[in-house]
């Protein structure tokens, strides 16, 4: 099971936390229109296969605006204390209220299974976070609102549970729904329908016998870079044609993962006025690094050059579990931790739903520009 660590330097006043003085002058304004949501993750998930599948407990389900779903954790003899779940945006948007909806609203699951006595709610946007204890009512199996003073804005949003209302006959720990408002108006999610059809196809996926070989699979398709037994690059071409994703794995572990353009081989001279450096490429059997623009030759019979990318080793980190990408990165002094699904269809993938095309390993080469 994984874990959401976030650490922040705190101030503790009659048992709330506050974000460090420092941190709230990082705070910005954004839009309140809508709350594009880009993914829904957490540290566990209930999933079982009664009914064909139908019982999925996704943290999807905590934005469909249905009362009679809900995410529930999956901790094995307790009750989910300290799980996370984690809500990411496209984009920030401000808010002045949250208001959650409690335990499981389905009949008289209410009240056998547990409910949430007590979370800590982190905001980040940008560099800007604000993090504080919040207590829910039982006995509410209604909307309960978390009221602000001032706007708050926030892009990825986590909910992490210190405390339950323990269940009559199970020690399962759910959240029914979530949603923002501004100015009393309800903030309208964007995407949800189709997060959820992902979330759910990615818990029927985790009940294959095919679950456990996830991670061996996923990394076979990387390209071995040239003189290097370790280091490999996955590139996923989108619908669209632009700024692709490129991927780094070093051994068995992903290093990077972010978009990039690519250039076609036959227009050199629009790669040499983009980067306005030399480019090279390592020839494993002279050992040195050869300039692609003085000697085309080297490109063989590659379609495209990809640039490296530069990376830091500490941060982000990168997981592959569970068909999905687990990215852990630092806002400030908070590390937020959020997730893409993937699923695998012949010579595509689909990241969060949205399908990309495998460039082969023979069409691509990978060049280098002096740092």
């Amino acid at each position: 099971m994984r874990k959401i660590i976030l650490s922040l330097f705190v101030l503790s006043v009659s048992g709330f936390i506050f974000a460090a003085p420092q941190a709230k002058s990082k705070w910005f304004k954004a839009q309140s229109n809508e709350a594009p949501i880009a993914s829904a993750s957490a540290t566990s998930e209930l999933v079982e296969a009664q009914f064909e599948g139908r019982y999925l407990y996704s943290p999807a389900n905590m934005l469909d605006g249905d009362m009679s779903t809900t995410w529930c954790e999956a901790e094995k003899n307790g009750p989910g204390l300290n799980e996370v779940i984690t809500f990411e945006f496209s984009e920030p948007f401000s808010f002045d209220e949250i208001q959650i909806v409690n335990g499981f609203n389905y009949k008289n699951l209410y009240e056998q299974n547990n409910r949430v006595k007590k979370i800590l709610l982190t905001q980040v946007a940008k560099e800007h976070f604000q993090q504080k204890e919040y207590e829910l009512l039982d006995n509410v199996p209604d909307w309960q609102s978390i009221k602000f003073k001032q706007l708050q804005t926030v892009q990825i949003l986590t909910i992490k549970i210190l405390d339950v209302y323990k269940g009559t006959n199970f020690d399962d720990t759910c959240l029914s729904d979530i949603r923002f408002l501004c100015k009393k108006k309800v903030i309208p999610f964007k995407g949800v329908e189709q997060l959820k059809a992902v979330q759910n196809e990615n818990s029927r996926m985790l009940l294959t016998k095919d679950a456990k070989n996830f991670s061996k699979d996923f990394l076979s398709l990387f390209k071995l870079r040239n003189g290097s037994d370790n280091y490999g690059d996955l590139i996923l071409i989108p619908e669209d044609n632009y700024y692709p994703y490129h991927l780094i794995k070093n051994n068995n572990k992903i290093t990077y993962m972010e978009r990039n353009r690519i250039f076609k081989t036959d227009d050199l001279e629009n790669v040499k006025n983009y980067i306005c450096s030399p480019a090279y490429i390592y020839d494993k059997e002279k050992g040195e690094h050869i300039n692609i623009f003085e000697n085309p030759e080297v490109l063989g019979n590659a379609k495209y050059i990809v640039m490296d990318s530069y990376y830091w080793d500490d941060y982000p980190k990168f997981e592959l579990k569970d068909y999905k990408i687990i990215r852990k990165a630092y806002v400030d002094y908070v590390e937020t931790e959020t997730s893409t699904i993937i699923k695998f269809d012949g010579n595509n993938i689909f990241l969060n739903g949205v399908r990309y095309t495998i460039l082969s390993p023979e069409d691509f080469i990978i060049v280098s520009t002096p740092e």
